[in-house]
């Protein structure tokens, strides 16, 4: 009976072994090495980051199955060289955004800014300027707008937002983050700038510092997910089969692509939760609540934004990020401010709801960014919308 136990573990074991040298084989062959683009970022004293001048590299990961040439520019963006000086005759449109908007994870010419380019070139000549950083919340977007962005001479500056952003504008460092950032205060309803310059360290492992003393909320959330981030790393004096899964967890592609799968069984998840061998999925809201003092500095941002096109006569739309199948529930309270604001809306929402059916078909597995497929949908909204308007030529 023993030898049969043994003869099974050992059959186990080097099925394992086998299907794990596979698995690493081929997606070392077709994606490489994990590669996030924060090896691209320099530090910057206001904004916090940027993209390094004339940097290359290859995004890539291989749990995602992604895997995109990165080419930054002279100017510090990914996107293709322009003058400074807008041509002659040329429509010049500046997007501003986080990852979203950057589309790392797809090359270049699928991006929404490529796709809107060439639609918007079947009318008239343009130009669509990319200035997505991943990370980046509406302040630092505002910050490069208004240090850099304007010196471009856009006709049009359009901004994605993207749910995170109310967090990240009152987030000066995130755990495991290479850099900080400055953030803005309301002082007597004024945004003041502050935490320049941007301190050039943080620890790896710091706790979100929440720009907002009052906000007791936001930071009590920080704290209780960087505990929770903690608590799945076992120390000696757990037991040995919770060390073990950790070294599966941080070692093994097998495990990492094998338990997920197994886990949207719920007969097996129950199981393995019962087992002791994963945590329950915590009851998570669709989209995290952000605090009133949080939104009002979004609010403002953007009503900055807004005021800075304005005085030198550049056109403002706003655009919020959409995926197709969350959004049917998600009730966008910043649509209302916007629209009160008398800011040109760009619902992207209800289109892609109607287009996703149902169905994860415009984001990656796994991951919530823009495939190729959402990229280009998202072009082609804004395109019509401009053309509706007549901000574009029909």
């Amino acid at each position: 009976m023993m030898k049969k136990i043994l003869l099974v573990f050992f059959s186990v074991t080097v099925t394992c072994l086998i299907a794990e040298g596979v698995l690493r084989a081929y997606e070392s062959l077709f994606y490489g090495e994990v590669t996030g683009e924060e090896l691209l970022w320099r530090y910057d004293p206001v904004l916090g980051w940027r993209f390094q001048p004339n940097a290359k590299a290859v995004f890539s990961n291989r749990h995602l199955r992604i895997r995109a040439p990165a080419t930054i520019n002279s100017q510090s963006l990914r996107d293709n060289e322009f003058s400074i000086q807008k041509p002659e005759g040329t429509l010049r449109i500046l997007l501003l955004g986080d990852s979203v908007a950057l589309g790392m994870e797809v090359e270049k010419e699928k991006v929404i800014d490529s796709v809107l380019e060439r639609l918007i070139d079947s009318v008239t000549p343009s130009e669509v300027i990319n200035a997505g950083v991943r990370g980046y919340g509406t302040d630092q977007s505002y910050l490069f707008l208004t240090r850099e962005g304007i010196g471009y001479d856009p006709d049009i500056v359009l901004y994605i937002y993207v749910p995170n952003d109310d967090e990240n504008n009152i987030t000066i460092h995130k755990p495991k983050r290479k850099f900080g950032k400055s953030y803005f205060l309301l002082e007597d309803g004024r945004l003041s700038l502050k935490g320049v310059p941007v301190p050039q360290t943080f620890e790896s492992f710091d706790l979100w510092q929440m720009s907002l003393e009052e906000d007791e909320r936001s930071r009590n959330e920080a704290l209780l997910e960087e505990r929770a981030f903690l608590a799945e790393v076992p120390d000696a004096s757990d037991p040995l089969f919770l060390r073990f899964k950790w070294f599966l967890k941080g070692k093994s592609l097998l495990y990492r692509r094998l338990i997920p799968a197994l886990r949207q069984i719920e007969v097996i998840d129950r199981i393995m939760v019962k087992a002791g061998f994963a945590y329950p999925h915590p009851p998570r809201p669709r989209f995290t609540p952000v605090s009133d003092e949080a939104r009002k500095i979004t609010e403002a941002l953007i009503r900055a934004m807004k005021s800075v096109c304005d005085e030198r006569g550049i056109r403002f739309a706003f655009t919020e990020y959409a995926e197709g199948i969350e959004e049917a529930e998600r009730e966008t309270k910043i649509r209302s401010f916007v629209e009160a604001e008398d800011i040109e809306y760009i619902d992207a929402i209800g289109p892609f709801v109607r287009e996703s059916q149902g169905k994860r078909k415009f984001v990656f597995a796994g991951d919530g960014h823009w495939n190729e497929k959402g990229h280009q949908l998202a072009a082609l909204i804004i395109f019509r919308h401009l053309q509706k308007i007549g901000w574009i030529p029909q």
